[in-house]
């Protein structure tokens, strides 16, 4: 009998308060990470504020108010929720408090299908009334952290002791009657713990930070000069999330869109971490499913990264509103394809479920091309109003193509994005390769090189890869699940982004619509 079926008749007859470790060589497949090799399984359960069994009903919901974000948190919060896990031999209480920063309260969801006429089969708003990720920390553990989604079972990361815990449920296990709902605790995974799953962004950082000093100096006759005490400014990075025909029809019996928000609660987390050095929120202010990515103009997916970011950098351009108060206005692009507190704000999802339909978009496995295409294409849909609640200022693409580079020699890339890109029209923008839960190190990593970060290497930034404790820093240039935090030199570049007015398009907090999506048509807010 396999391992999978002897664990199902286990979990029938069996309360498991505690993990426990799997010899079998047999890797298992989490509900969205595949293949994995090193893991403990376990039950997760729901507790209340003292830390006593509650239920095994895991799923838990907060109503989304914006109101709310960076409001203190006090263990005496009525919205709080509690789970009990056990890590590294020993039972822990998770304290989680709703995440009401990282999502726009404008943000849409949209499907780019030209089939679909009626606003409202193209567009639709988020549930506020049914929102399920959550940030929290460890009871009683210094420098823990929590980012978890709760909308059904446990999906996200812990650290606890500079480790990072995955944890998400068995792919195809339901609850039982009794509510028990079997999860997966991994901490490295071959898919993407080997040193071939890197980054493709050039090394030349350099390069790229003369390019917008000089573009600086053209556009307003005067030369960057670096200003003191912008570290106790907010910031807001409006993202837009495109997904393209492969991620969509991977993910197509899943939950995808709450699959999306997971990854981003976390990017969420990231940037929220006090070693960035600076006050910044993510924002997802639109989401795009590219159903016909083929019908995209100057948008090309494929395996070369920098031709897909190229191409995604181009597009997202065309599709941000011009008006930057435009509550779908974003910063950044975001593309998934298979001390500084930033809020990460979700204003605009796209899903592009006909891909091929849409013109200058090409997506493939050459990431230059796909990159290239991808950032052209992304101006086009960016509303031209600045004021629109979905104009974004970073557009980033989700993919399952196995992105590559040097002509299809180097497909062990992760990522590519345009360093230092935060704020131009064409360059804002990242690819990013879906390969489960560890996509919340990518996109972050990638936006980080669009705030201006270099690679974390003594041949690069000059930090080394490496923290004291043998965690790995976000921007080191592998792909590490023990990757905890910001090295001083990321902390640097974004700090020196902000300093010398490279990233003001980041200075504006999100917009709130006063548009209504039912007496609204399509074209008052956005473009098409």
């Amino acid at each position: 009998m396999c391992i999978y079926n002897i664990i199902m008749k286990c979990v029938s007859v069996v309360v498991l308060f505690t993990p426990f470790p799997v010899a079998s060589p047999t890797p298992l497949n989490g509900r969205y990470t595949k293949s994995i090799e090193n893991y403990k399984l376990t039950v997760p359960h729901k507790l209340d504020s003292r830390g006593d069994f509650l239920s095994f009903d895991l799923p838990h919901f907060f109503v989304h108010d914006p109101s709310k974000s960076r409001r203190k948190r006090t263990s005496q919060d009525s919205s709080m929720v509690h789970y009990g896990l056990t890590l590294n031999g020993q039972d822990h209480v998770i304290d989680l408090w709703p995440n009401h920063e990282f999502l726009s309260a404008d943000l849409i969801v949209e499907r780019r299908d030209p089939k679909l006429r009626r606003a409202s089969e193209r567009f639709k708003r988020i549930d506020r009334e049914k929102i399920c990720h959550y940030t929290g920390e460890v009871r009683g553990q210094n420098g823990s952290r929590a980012a978890l989604s709760t909308c059904d079972g446990l999906a996200g990361y812990i650290i606890l002791d500079n480790k990072r815990y995955f944890i998400e449920p068995l792919e195809h296990h339901q609850p039982n009657q009794q509510g028990q709902h079997l999860h997966m605790i991994h901490q490295s995974n071959s898919h993407v713990d080997a040193r071939s799953a890197h980054c493709g962004t050039s090394a030349d950082w350099e390069k790229a930070w003369k390019k917008r000093f000089r573009d600086k100096l053209l556009k307003t006759g005067q030369a960057v000069v670096g200003k003191r005490g912008t570290t106790s400014e907010h910031r807001y990075l409006e993202i837009l999330v495109v997904c393209d025909k492969k991620f969509i029809t991977h993910h197509k019996d899943k939950d995808m869109e709450n699959y999306i928000m997971t990854i981003m609660n976390m990017v969420s987390d990231f940037y929220h971490d006090a070693s960035s050095g600076n006050q910044m929120d993510i924002v997802v202010v639109r989401v795009m499913y590219l159903e016909k990515e083929e019908e995209e103009i100057d948008l090309v997916i494929n395996t070369d990264a920098e031709s897909t970011l190229a191409s995604f950098c181009k597009w997202q351009v065309k599709i941000n509103p011009k008006d930057i108060t435009n509550p779908n206005y974003h910063d950044i692009a975001v593309l998934l394809t298979s001390g500084n507190q930033m809020d990460i704000v979700v204003v605009r999802v796209m899903y592009l479920e006909k891909e091929e339909e849409e013109i200058d978009l090409v997506i493939n496995t050459d990431a230059e091309s796909t990159l290239a295409s991808f950032c052209k294409w992304q101006v086009k849909i960016n509303p031209k109003d600045i004021t629109n609640p979905n104009y974004h200022d970073i557009a980033v693409l989700l993919t399952r193509y196995d992105i590559c580079a040097d002509e299809g020699k180097d497909c062990g890339l992760m990522g590519l994005a345009y360093v230092a890109g935060a704020c131009t029209k064409e360059e804002n923008c990242a690819i990013n390769e879906d390969g489960g839960l560890t996509l919340g190190i990518v996109v972050t990593h990638e936006i980080g090189h669009v705030m201006g970060c270099a690679h974390d290497t003594e041949g690069e930034s000059a930090c080394p890869s490496q923290a004291e404790d043998e965690s790995y820093y976000i921007m080191a240039p592998y792909v590490h699940m023990f990757t905890t935090r910001w090295s001083t030199c990321s902390r640097g570049f974004m700090t020196a982004l902000f300093e010398n007015n490279l990233g003001d398009c980041l200075n504006d907090e999100p917009e709130v619509s006063i548009y209504s999506m039912r007496n609204a048509l399509p074209g008052t807010i956005y473009d098409s």
